[in-house]
């Protein structure tokens, strides 16, 4: 009795799959009879529809295409394969990512190191002038000191310790402020590279992790792809059926992110390919990562707008 039960369950789930099939089928055809009626108004009534209309109801018929295709197809008994299933070797590499990520956010950006050894070198430079003014002046007073006034000898030193005075005099101001900056400059500069000694071993694999799980991530798409199996709704409805024509690089560098997220904080959402927000609570990398993925994955959910149409 309970296989009879189990094949009643299956042939209602496979009925509500048709019957929802046919009414995706029926709404898509009502918005391509839509969309043809206004192309085909008289001339008289017809208001031009602005490109970012069109690459908008281009857009939504394509989701919905991709949809209607995914629903057919598991309605015919076709399983979506798990594009970001947790291996744990997967895992572990994701979290050896996740780890060296979290101590690069506690690093000097290379802009701001960039900053910091340009701040130290002011001061370096700073001292070097005024040194250099500082020996002239000194120089052209022993001349001075050491030679008559009708000399020429006399009048170059003069004016020598003149340019030197000004010079100092331009310099001094600048001193202490250009002294504090570079004490506390040099300060995150050294705890920087007491970080980075200290953290070493976690960043170098890290950077192995990142390479190692981006080419295996990127392999299992490949081999989804190249045997026609059924990706996820979620990925579907977000990527497309694969790259683009003219940005390859791209769409395989955003797919290989996604999954790599979704692995990092065990997304199971079937719907959202991100999941939801993270939270106050959740970590730094996490809520940073978040809109900036979500931003990539918007291209891709518009095609012709990405284009440049």
């Amino acid at each position: 009795m309970a296989d009879d039960s189990n094949v009643e369950t299956d042939s209602h789930s496979e009925t509500d799959a048709g019957d929802r099939t046919v009414t995706e089928l029926r709404t898509l055809g009502h918005d391509l009879t839509a969309l043809a009626d206004e192309v085909g108004r008289p001339e008289s009534g017809f208001r031009i529809p602005t490109p970012r209309r069109w690459d908008d109801a281009m857009t939504h018929l394509d989701r919905r295409l991709r949809r209607l295709e995914h629903q057919v197809r598991t309605a015919a008994g076709d399983r979506a394969i798990e594009l970001d299933a947790p291996d744990p070797g997967i895992v572990a590499l994701a979290e050896a990512v996740d780890r060296a990520e979290m101590i690069n956010r506690v690093l000097l950006t290379p802009r701001l190191r960039e900053a910091c050894e340009q701040t130290v070198a002011a001061w370096q430079i700073w001292q070097s002038s005024y040194a250099t003014a500082r020996d002239a002046a000194v120089a052209a007073s022993r001349v001075i000191a050491t030679s008559g006034r009708d000399h020429d000898r006399h009048r170059e030193a003069v004016a020598e310790f003149g340019r030197a005075r000004d010079q100092m005099t331009e310099l001094g101001p600048r001193s202490r402020q250009c002294r504090n900056a570079a004490t506390n400059t040099q300060r995150q500069l050294d705890h920087d590279r007491t970080l980075r000694e200290r953290h070493s071993d976690e960043l170098a694999a890290g950077r192995r992790a990142r390479a190692i799980l981006a080419a295996r991530l990127r392999n299992r798409v490949i081999r989804a792809l190249d045997d026609g199996a059924l990706p996820p709704l979620w990925f579907v409805d977000t990527m497309g059926p694969g790259p683009p024509v003219g940005d390859a690089t791209g769409w395989w560098d955003t797919a290989v992110e996604l999954l790599t997220y979704r692995i990092s904080y065990r997304i199971t959402d079937q719907n959202h390919p991100l999941g939801q927000p993270p939270g106050q609570r959740e970590p730094a990398r996490r809520r940073t990562w978040y809109p900036e993925l979500t931003r990539r994955l918007d291209a891709y959910r518009n095609p012709l707008r990405r284009a440049g149409r």
